[in-house]
């Protein structure tokens, strides 16, 4: 059976990527470095075959590919990744494997996909570690001087990395000391983006595009606490007014035209207060990261597999193996997901979630000291099952921290 291959993967689509490739007639290859997971996405991934690679190396990718005689194995390559989707599609074009859309080599960059859509992204200016302009950018605060703090990115990466808040004013070599001791994800990075710090709640646009048509899923709001990722609610469409969400699809509608993206899944954000919509992120070629998956499965009364065997199939092959697919209506109910944590480091002997519960559960200790597990399901049921859930730790039995859309739950 011949292979799709997998730079990395996501915490919770690791669950689920064997067996969407398998619908599809493929096995799973990983590569991977395993340490960079714990409980079941590591496992998920160590059941399949999987190849110890820093996927944030081309040539270490590309070195790898002809190690293990994978060639003639490997008919794709894909990722549930935006740091690594770029590299997919070098290494597709390469040995003429199934990639992503070219186009993502361009979109997976914030500093081009402001570029492409500046009138709906907040203002923003490109810096490079190697050729920082102080006049340039005292300049650029000079002009946003309504604006007290500003949020420095690097043009590729996900889930935060790399990113820093600043005040306004700072120098550039200042802004160069932050981009020199970066993380090691953000070794590669060239071009990186500095923007103000503009308000408002973090909501999402789920979907995809086929054939440069655009499907729209729904909207989807993260639930955050102090600046970190608790949770997410979907669908939320009915929280925005019909002008927002028209000015949200239009964002996305002309990123999809102006870089002529035809196939693949997008995960957009924005940052939306009142009547005014920030884009922010453009998270193509990919669906949306942490439960999302789950989320949008239930709401549309499908399955995790089932989803992601669309999103391989529309970014890779455009659909061949999956035409008979089509999303139903959506379900009236609200789907939540819940992030648990631990306020010390616990040594973690296990975690009981409710017997009877109907949620969907991920297991991601030992890591006591960032989130140890995640819950997801129809709200009413999330919200019964996360009070029954229990670690047993060396001290005993405990309850877990976690947040609630509006509240902060702590025991």
């Amino acid at each position: 059976m011949q292979a799709i291959l997998f730079l990395g993967s996501s915490q919770v689509g690791a669950q689920y990527t064997a067996k969407a490739a398998e619908l599809l007639g493929y096995r799973a290859i990983f590569f991977a470095k395993l340490d960079d997971y714990q409980g079941a996405p590591r496992r998920a991934i160590a059941a399949c075959e999987y190849y110890e690679v820093s996927t944030l190396n081309l040539e270490a990718i590309d070195r790898a590919i002809v190690q293990y005689d994978l060639v003639d194995q490997v008919v794709g390559i894909t990722s549930l990744l935006d740091e690594t989707l770029h590299l997919a599609c070098a290494i597709a074009q390469k040995y003429s494997f199934k990639g992503p859309d070219p186009a993502l080599v361009q979109l997976v960059d914030k500093t081009q996909v402001n570029a492409l859509i500046p009138e709906f992204c907040p203002p923003s200016i490109t810096l490079q570690k190697s050729n920082l302009d102080n006049d340039t950018l005292q300049q650029f605060f000079e002009d946003q001087k309504a604006y007290a703090h500003f949020i420095l990115k690097p043009g590729i990466s996900s889930g935060g990395v790399g990113n820093h808040v600043v005040e306004y004013g700072i120098t550039a070599e200042a802004l160069h000391d932050l981009m020199a001791t970066a993380p090691s994800a953000c070794d590669f990075v060239v071009d990186w983006t500095l923007q103000p710090c503009v308000a408002g709640e973090l909501y999402s646009l789920e979907g995809y595009v086929t054939d440069g048509a655009l499907t729209f899923l729904g909207c989807s709001q993260r639930l955050r606490h102090k600046m970190k990722e608790v949770g997410n609610e979907f669908p939320v469409d009915a929280r925005l007014s019909t002008e927002i969400q028209a000015h949200c699809k239009q964002a996305v509608t002309q990123l999809v035209e102006r870089a002529q993206y035809q196939n693949g899944y997008f995960h957009c954000e924005f940052l939306i207060e009142g009547a005014k919509a920030y884009f922010i992120d453009a998270n193509m070629g990919r669906i949306a990261g942490g439960s999302i998956v789950e989320q949008i499965a239930l709401s549309y009364e499908s399955t995790p597999d089932q989803l992601l065997a669309h999103v391989f199939d529309l970014g890779l092959f455009q659909s061949a193996f999956s035409q008979s697919f089509r999303y139903g209506s959506r379900s009236m109910d609200a789907m939540l997901s819940i992030k648990l944590t631990l306020s010390d480091d616990y040594d973690i002997k296990q975690i009981n979630f409710p017997a009877h519960s109907s949620c969907h559960t991920i297991k991601l200790y030992p890591s006591p000291l960032s989130n140890i597990a995640i819950i997801t399901g129809k709200a009413c049921a999330v919200l019964l099952a996360v009070k029954e859930v229990r670690v047993q730790t060396q001290h005993g039995v405990i309850k877990p921290h976690y947040c609630l859309p509006g509240e902060i739950v702590e025991r």
